[in-house]
């Protein structure tokens, strides 16, 4: 090098941040296409004219099915012929592959799935206070009615299962507050008195999910003195409202103990079903309800190569979660799985 900089030697050379920029080009790994990298088995099932012939099929048994599946007249006839209709469609092939995902809460299996699926956020996930999913979802291939992209079909318990969770929460409430404590126990120590503080709390917020547009649960202290009239856990008056009032919401949203919506973005639709996912307090000023604790789970079609061969994604609530209602229904759905995918947080050792 002389004086002003100049360079001799190869005048072809490369400056050294260019070799860095090749360098670091050369490195990149480039996204893991698994439609193109993976071919299917050479099988007639994976071609497009068995395709068609399974949807035929599935056509044809719908419009046997349906005007009997809708009638609101029921007798023995009806219900035998609805359990025929079950146990001749359940067909000789293979059950559908459920692989669900396990963890405790913020682990990141909602993140896992949406990243498998590679569609946007369909299975939501990023809340920082704590467990993101509250109900079960499973993740499958297209769904029978469905007509758009990204389909969500709601399933609720059954009454009596409604029943059964305002009985639990009352329940839970009651057994948490001073109303059930034996003076010959003596005081309760701080870590009691903690837990039976997050129990009433918890109670309060599903309840609050389900009645926020009545008076008695306009705010979480008119809640709380609500249910704490209760004289026992198992109150009759208390119930007889709460069940009266679960009645009523639900015939609101449903006539038969399933809603589908449809959407042509992800976005739109998890917008649209918010209310069954998580407690939605209000929208444009106005209180709502959320029905998140009656939902047993909810089913999402979608078109994508890795669902459509029978392969079920299944995202659970956390079992580490501190509320009951979604602990409990998680297991259920658990024991239904064919597959278990654990899920755990990575981080820094310590």
């Amino acid at each position: 090098m002389v004086a002003g900089g100049d360079f001799k030697g190869d005048p072809d050379a490369k400056p050294s941040d260019l070799i860095d920029e090749e360098q670091c080009d050369t490195d990149k790994v480039e996204p893991y296409d698994a439609s193109v990298k993976e071919i299917l088995p050479h099988s007639p099932v994976y071609t497009e004219d068995f395709e068609k012939l399974e949807k035929g099929v599935a056509d044809l048994i719908r419009l046997i099915a349906e005007p009997i599946q809708e009638t609101k007249f029921r007798n023995g006839v009806v219900n035998g012929l609805l359990d025929e209709i079950h146990d001749r469609t359940k067909g000789s092939s293979q059950e559908d592959v459920k692989v669900a995902l396990i963890g405790g809460m913020k682990t990141g299996k909602s993140a896992v799935i949406n990243s498998l699926l590679s569609i946007g956020m369909i299975a939501r996930q990023g809340d920082a206070s704590g467990s993101c999913t509250w109900v079960v979802q499973e993740f499958c291939r297209m769904l029978a009615k469905q007509t758009m992209p990204f389909a969500a079909e709601i399933h609720l318990f059954n009454q009596e299962d409604r029943q059964s969770i305002l009985r639990s929460l009352l329940a839970d409430f009651y057994r948490a507050s001073p109303n059930d404590d034996d003076p010959f126990d003596g005081p309760k120590d701080s870590d009691q008195v903690t837990e039976d503080f997050t129990i009433q709390q918890t109670t309060i917020t599903v309840f609050r999910a389900l009645f926020s547009d009545k008076k008695q649960f306009r705010n979480k202290t008119a809640a709380h003195d609500f249910l704490a009239e209760a004289e026992c856990e198992d109150d009759d008056i208390i119930l007889s409202q709460l069940y009266q009032w679960a009645e009523d919401l639900v015939s609101s949203k449903t006539k038969d103990g399933s809603v589908m919506h449809q959407s042509s973005t992800t976005q739109t639709l998890l917008w649209d079903i918010a209310p069954y996912l998580y407690t939605v307090e209000e929208r444009d000023g106005e209180p709502i309800t959320s029905l998140w604790p009656f939902v047993s789970h909810i089913k999402f079609g979608l078109d994508n190569k890795l669902l459509k061969h029978g392969i079920t994604l299944v995202d659970l609530p956390g079992l580490s979660d501190a509320n009951k209602v979604r602990v409990s229904n998680a297991m259920n759905h658990l024991r239904n799985c064919t597959h278990y995918m654990i899920v755990a947080e990575i981080g820094r050792a310590s």
